[in-house]
Order: C-alpha cells, then sequence, then structure tokens
C-alpha cells in the first residue's frame, strides 16, 4: 500500500462539496415527499436527518477523491519527445 499524502485543502473542499450536496439531496427529498403526499412535519424531520447525516459524511467525499483518481490520458509516441526544444526569444519592444 501506498502512502497518500491529504493536504488541508483537499480536507476543506471536500466539506464544502460534501455539505452542499447534503443540502441540495434534503431539499429535493423535501420537495419529493411534500409532492408525495406527506406530512410536512414527518417530511421536515426526515429531510432535517437526512441533512444531519449528510453534514456529518463531508468526509466520505474525500475519501472517494483520493481513492478514486481520475485516470490519466494516454501518452502519445512521439519521435521528438526525448529531443531538446531550442529556447525561444521574444523581442521586446522599447
Amino acid at each position: 500500500m501506498t502512502t497518500t499524502n491529504v493536504h488541508l485543502e483537499d480536507v476543506a473542499r471536500a466539506a464544502r462539496q460534501g455539505f452542499a450536496l447534503s443540502v441540495a439531496s434534503s431539499i429535493v427529498a423535501l420537495a419529493t415527499m411534500l409532492t408525495a403526499g406527506l406530512a410536512p412535519v414527518v417530511a421536515l424531520l426526515a429531510t432535517t436527518a437526512l441533512l444531519a447525516v449528510g453534514c456529518a459524511s463531508g468526509g466520505f467525499g474525500l475519501v472517494s477523491r483520493v481513492s478514486m483518481r481520475p485516470p490519466r490520458l494516454p501518452q502519445r509516441a512521439d519521435r521528438n519527445a526525448g529531443t531538446a526544444v531550442a529556447p525561444l526569444r521574444v523581442p521586446q519592444p522599447r
């Protein structure tokens, strides 16, 4: 198993994304339950529970981000890939 470094920025981004996802899903769930004809009090309690669980699970987004990295794009086989590139000279206006 390899060692993976996790930075504070990754943790903060995962927490923000987890919170935004839980808020959005709880609003959709509330709208669905109210549309289905469930009592508003019951729908609100269920939505509050869903929001609490979703906010608490912000770390799951971090785990999935670290473990499921996007696949690398295949590199083209280029015959000039190993050659040096000449420095580029750009004229500077005075």
